[in-house]
């Protein structure tokens, strides 16, 4: 700040000794002495006495007070924390005989007030500490006068103003008599400021005040008197000193317009009041600063306008663009699935080649469909990176997998070296950047070579993308990373692009924090490379996705779009498979029911109730084993994708190449669901169909085993039903006595407990509603029974919490009314082998709990709060997820601990929790 007019010590010794104001400035800063030194017009009229806010060191021009220092005007001087100085014949000093009586601040400031009298003043900023009163009374008494900062709650203060109008006020004050102070320090400040009288009339106002509000001082007045506080300060009378309002009030003008004002008011105390009376000016006085907040409001809700605005045509776009996704793929699809077909059937070479362009023709309509969608979703920030360890080397794999057929088809030599690293990273993100460079390796490499490989270099793993291709000139090094930049024109005629794939890779990889680069030579080749970082330590390999299902099984296609759907039925049915279509969920259920699928091929967007998540959910709950899915959609919404995820299923974006399809199938189902019938001949090693059928054979043994097991053990079981529906126990009854059950019917708890015998067994069925003693009562009363009468809780309610407390009260299991006959047999069945044999449930404990710790932290989390009974929105809410995520994951839990119901699931891991488990 010397450019101000501040020296160093040593020149100030040889200037004139005018000093207009000595200023002790309390609780300084650095940014406020910066402040302060920027609103000073001449400094050298100023001498500036610093007591700094505890612990705060002042940068130079600021000089540590010495014994002896001269008072002299453009010297800014730090008077150290506790220092005894005094100001004595124009000198600062130290005193020798503390006063015991002041603290050293109200010392030094009551030694200004006696040295410099009217020209002393005290600025008190908002980090200006307590134990001064004493002082600046003593300054006012010598007609000194007190500044403070607007934050300041020091009442005994004769001026607030903000930071910024600190130093031109003391610019004012140096520049002008004591008298005339008042308006000068008005003009220094820059926002309208006057000087009003208990009358509210003007005594005194500056520039910006005169401009804004001249023209209309009786609207001003009646605005003033709208704000009930800030009126009764500006009417109390000349005794009534200090005190300060601030009010928002709204100042109509003669044009109809309507301005919006901010206005502090503080009353003025001491002589300046005393000289307005003298005046006959009135006795009270008040300084009015005000802030014309209209343009900032109305800018303001512009600004929410234009966000709102924008807001909802970045919705309406996604919305747009998702279903414009769907429907421009839905034909794409047919295409691919009709150019299956015919390649399938044609013979003819030249009608090949006109079939492979169209492969490419649809490929490349694909690929242009993907991209624009791409950068649309970048551009609207709903891409999001989810950080985890990745294992590199599967991810290589499944590239290797995807590219490695494609380029040695045309003509390439591939390789990609292997690696046991594990890096952090998105691993969705990722795969999607290494797929855009090995794209733009096969799109520019007509011959020669790509590898795919990684080196480590420190903490960071290298992932390089070789090729043998055209290369890049020098100059077009970051412009291959734009979007539609193409090199020459050969990439366009061959495969139809748009130029976006390594400008989707960059975006993706600044996403995700990955230098990405490259390095090539023209007529050479290319070198692409991504910098990962290194995770410490590994992570544990997840279990196989999802079972194969039996090969002697059937395919069901769900597509709402006929042409689409006929034309994947088709498809698989060339290819050896049996194929259902249904067209909605409905009917796939019902045809599920009839024939049960080993796999389910579905498109998202379904009409009626559910989509194809959801309609894979319920299929998979009412069959067994879980039929494997795939999921086709042409909605590449950030949401679809996330939901699809949470499933264990393939998902296949459209449109999909009627070969990939096929692999995928393939995958799942390694074998057609009608193969050939094998040859006669032995086979001294049996294949892997003989050991399916083998397999499957030695189960069906032992379903039949279980099965005469089951019917030995219901001979003579017992079943006891208790329920006040007289209708229900009859009818429920009939049917178990059909079925070789002996049942014993009872109106309520209390008959049953009276009718009770020592040794009696059987399964209990237990009404959860019934007058006098309830379901759950009775649950308790039998619980020191529990080996030989087992019950089962009936209810009609359906309630989560309801099922957890009937299994935490001892039941066996929980049927929901309406009961389905299956389910009960099943129950009562359980329950019998439960009587016959105790160790039963011992080993279902151990093998529930042992599918418990296979569920990931997330499922716990969520299994947990079910068992609880928290229904899915209360679960949602309390993890911060949406409902159908909750649904979701509740759906793969239910999977993968083979439960089928929510009864079931309840009863199981309450079991598994228990006494053994």
């Amino acid at each position: 700040m010397a450019d101000a007019g501040f020296g160093r010590a040593d020149a100030a010794e040889e200037r004139p000794e005018v000093v207009a104001l000595v200023v002790a400035v309390i609780g300084a800063t650095q940014a406020a002495l910066d402040a302060i030194l920027s609103g000073l017009a001449r400094p050298q009229d100023v001498m500036l006495l610093l007591l700094p806010r505890v612990g705060e060191a002042l940068a130079p021009p600021a000089l540590r007070a010495e014994d002896g220092m001269r008072m002299q005007g453009g010297r800014v001087v730090v008077i150290p924390e506790g220092s005894e100085m005094r100001i004595r014949d124009g000198r600062l000093r130290i005193a020798a005989v503390p006063d015991p009586a002041m603290t050293p601040l109200d010392a030094l400031l009551a030694s200004l007030a006696e040295a410099a009298g009217s020209r002393a003043i005290a600025v008190l900023l908002a980090d200006a500490e307590a134990g001064a009163s004493r002082g600046l009374a003593a300054l006012r008494r010598a007609d000194g006068w007190v500044m403070a900062e607007e934050a300041v709650a020091e009442a005994e203060v004769d001026q607030r103003m903000p930071r910024l109008a600190i130093g031109p006020a003391l610019s004012a004050w140096a520049a002008a008599t004591r008298r005339s102070l008042g308006q000068e320090m008005l003009q220094a400040i820059q926002q309208p400021v006057a000087l009003l009288d208990s009358r509210r009339q003007v005594l005194g106002a500056n520039a910006a005040f005169h401009s804004a509000f001249g023209h209309a001082p009786e609207r001003l007045e009646a605005a003033l008197r709208s704000a009930p506080r800030l009126d009764a300060l500006l009417a109390a009378p000349a005794a009534v000193q200090g005190g300060s309002e601030e009010s928002i009030v709204e100042l109509p003008l003669a044009d109809g317009e309507t301005r919006l004002l901010r206005v502090s008011a503080s009353r003025v105390p001491g002589s300046l009041a005393a000289e307005g009376s003298a005046r006959g000016e009135g006795t009270g006085r008040t300084l009015l600063s005000i802030e014309d907040l209209t343009e900032q409001t109305r800018l303001a809700g512009r600004l929410e306008l234009a966000k709102a605005v924008a807001e909802r045509a970045d919705r309406e776009k996604s919305r747009f663009l998702a279903a414009a996704s769907h429907d421009l793929r839905q034909p794409l699809q047919s295409m691919s699935m009709l150019h299956g077909l015919l390649a399938a059937k044609a013979t003819d070479a030249g009608m090949l080649r006109l079939i492979g362009r169209l492969d490419e023709t649809i490929d490349a309509m694909s690929g242009i469909l993907d991209a624009l969608l791409d950068i649309n979703r970048m551009e609207v920030g709903r891409v999001h990176a989810e950080i985890a360890p990745v294992p590199i080397g599967a991810l290589l794999a499944s590239l290797e997998r995807e590219f490695g057929d494609s380029a040695r088809a045309a003509g390439l030599a591939w390789r990609m070296v292997p690696s046991d690293a594990v890096v952090l990273s998105d691993a969705r993100l990722l795969r999607q950047v290494l797929r855009n460079l090995l794209s733009n390796a096969l799109k520019y490499t007509r011959q020669g070579r790509i590898l795919l490989g990684c080196r480590r270099a420190g903490g960071r793993l290298r992932v390089e993308v070789w090729d043998t291709g055209i290369g890049i000139p020098q100059a077009q090094m970051q412009a291959v990373f734009e979007e539609f930049h193409q090199i020459g024109k050969t990439a366009r005629a061959r495969s139809q692009g748009l130029g976006l794939g390594l400008a989707i890779a960059r975006r993706l990889a600044k996403l995700l924090g990955h230098p990405i680069g490259v390095r090539s030579r023209e007529n050479v080749g290319s070198c692409f490379h991504l910098d990962l970082p290194l995770a410490h330590g590994g992570i544990e390999a997840e279990e196989p996705a999802q079972a194969t299902p039996p090969a002697a099984a059937s395919i069901l296609v769900i597509e709402d779009d006929p042409t689409v759907g006929d034309a994947v039925r088709m498809l698989l049915q060339q290819a050896g498979y049996a194929a259902m279509l249904a067209l909605d969920g409905s009917k796939a259920i019902a045809m599920a029911a009839d024939e049960p699928p080993a796999l389910i091929i579905t498109d998202y967007n379904l009409p009626g109730p559910f989509n194809g998540v959801e309609l894979t959910l319920q299929l998979r709950q009412v069959l067994v084993p879980p039929p494997a899915a795939i999921i086709l959609t042409g909605d590449t919404s950030e949401r679809t994708r996330q939901e699809i995820g949470l499933l264990d299923v393939e998902h296949a974006p459209k449109p999909i190449r009627a070969d990939e399809l096929l692999a995928r199938v393939r995958r799942l189902l390694p074998v057609p669901a009608r193969p050939p019938a094998p040859p006669p001949a032995p086979a001294l090693q049996p294949s892997r169909t003989a050991a399916t059928q083998a397999e499957a054979a030695s189960v069906q043994a032992h379903a039949q085993e279980d099965a005469a097991q089951a019917a030995k053990a219901q001979t003579g079981g017992n079943v006891f039903i208790v329920d006040d529906d007289a209708m229900l126990r009859r009818d429920v009854g009939e049917w178990l006595v059909s079925n070789g059950w002996s049942v014993q019917s009872f109106p309520s708890a209390e008959a049953f407990l009276q009718a009770d015998e020592p040794g009696r067994q059987g399964c209990v069925l237990v009404d959860a509603v019934m007058p006098g003693m309830d379901g759950l009562a009775l649950l308790a009363a039998l619980r020191p029974h529990a080996q030989r009468m087992p019950a089962i809780m009936v209810t009609g309610h359906g309630d989560v919490r309801m099922a957890v407390r009937a299994m935490t009260a001892g039941a066996i299991d929980f049927i929901e009314k309406p009961i389905g006959r299956a389910d009960l047999l099943r129950s009562i069945a359980a329950a019998n082998a439960r009587i016959a044999n105790a160790m039963s449930e011992a080993t279902e404990r151990a093998e529930m709990a042992g599918r418990l710790r296979r569920l990931t932290p997330r499922q716990r989390e969520i299994l947990d709060r079910v068992v609880a009974g928290s229904p899915s929105k209360i679960i949602a809410a309390e993890l911060l997820l949406n409902q159908r995520t909750v649904e979701n994951h509740r759906a793969a839990i239910m999977a993968k601990l083979g439960v089928r119901s929510l009864p079931e699931l309840i009863r199981k891991v309450v079991s598994a929790s228990g006494p053994g488990g």
